[in-house]
């Protein structure tokens, strides 16, 4: 009987030792899974784009854009293909595009977002005289109000990359005989872009704004379809427009920011890690354009003197004084301006 019992007991240790040998054993296969796994995982899929834009070459913004091209296809998740100067389209046909939703990155001023979502607020940003430099524009946007205007543009299918905003460049009066007051505006036929905020300035500074093509500006002021325009510096000496004008102001009426968008569809297809990429991209070449736009604004004052055009000074308090009545003609909501005033005044009491 004992002799039984032994051999039983004998049997059941035997067992025992087999069952725990068996659970190492997949314990050692389930430890190894993963690694197999992680080893097997697919690389991260490129995403074609095209960044589109408008602006003349070795123009501050198209500097931006190559380098915003540059950036983004060097994280290795995009494939991005820059279209300058138009070769895309026109403005209304890159933003045609996006609220299609291609897959498009389009540089869009305030207006153009204004126009294409509804959300007028928008075309504030280039308010006459909102912004004295180009660094203020970090008091936009930092501010609740700016997060909440991006926040309604992918709400509407617009999507403003990181809320970041580009430096397009300072806006200055080019004419043929100076207009130091507005009232020396009255008899000027003046060109302006095709959008609500900029015939409302030229309306409340006393002149008759003309929409017109920046590619037709040229053959337009030789033929006297317009007296004058408003242009940045550097923009206006690489379209050779000092060609067809002789003076231009000392002092700039606005300072011109753009945005990078894209299609709401389009960025919320996106992965985390292709937004991120994304929004930090803009955010490096929004910091460098604001030292490309000084270099090239300084290059380009010098090199319209030496082509024989002539810098004078303007009455600019008489110009602010028409600021009241901009945005009396313009659609904004009540109290726009006092807000956009103490976001000014808090940010420059404190840099």
């Amino acid at each position: 009987m004992r002799k039984l019992f032994a051999m039983f007991l004998a049997a059941v240790m035997m067992l025992s030792l087999v069952a725990c040998s068996g659970g190492k054993d997949t314990s050692a296969s389930e430890t190894s899974t993963p690694a197999a796994s992680t080893e097997s995982e697919a690389p991260v899929e490129k995403v074609a784009m095209s960044l589109c834009a408008v602006h003349a070459a070795d123009s501050p913004i198209d500097l931006v854009c190559k380098k915003m091209e540059e950036l983004l296809n060097d994280t290795g998740l995009f494939e991005i293909t820059y279209y300058g100067q138009g070769q895309y389209g026109n403005q209304g046909d890159m933003m045609e595009s996006l609220l299609a939703g291609d897959n498009v990155l389009v540089i869009a001023g305030p207006s153009d977002v204004a126009d294409a979502t509804g959300i007028t607020d928008v075309g504030t940003l280039l308010a006459p005289f909102l912004l004295d430099t180009p660094q203020e524009t970090e008091a936009i946007t930092s501010s609740d109000w700016w997060a909440d205007i991006c926040e309604q543009s992918h709400a509407a299918n617009v999507h403003i990359i990181g809320g970041n905003l580009l430096i397009e460049g300072a806006r200055y009066f080019w004419t043929h005989t100076p207009v130091v007051e507005p009232s020396d505006m009255a008899p000027l036929k003046f060109r302006t872009p095709a959008t609500t905020n900029y015939l409302n300035t030229f309306q409340a500074f006393g002149t008759t704004p003309v929409s017109i093509a920046v590619g037709d500006l040229y053959t337009a002021l030789q033929n006297g379809t317009v007296d004058a325009f408003e242009f940045p510096l550097a923009d206006g000496y690489a379209w050779q427009l000092n060609e067809v004008s002789e003076y231009i102001s000392n002092q700039s009426y606005v300072t011109g920011v753009v945005t990078l968008t894209t299609s709401a569809g389009m960025w919320d297809s996106l992965s985390a890690e292709h937004q991120a990429a994304l929004n930090e991209c803009v955010a490096e070449a929004a910091e460098y354009g604001i030292g490309v736009y000084e270099e090239k604004t300084n290059g380009a004052v010098n090199m319209l003197k030496d082509a024989g055009m002539e810098f004078y000074d303007v009455n600019i308090d008489a110009y602010r004084a028409c600021v009241d009545k901009y945005y009396e003609l313009s659609p904004f909501s009540d109290g726009l301006q006092d807000v956009l005033d103490e976001i000014m005044t808090d940010y420059r009491a404190n840099h």
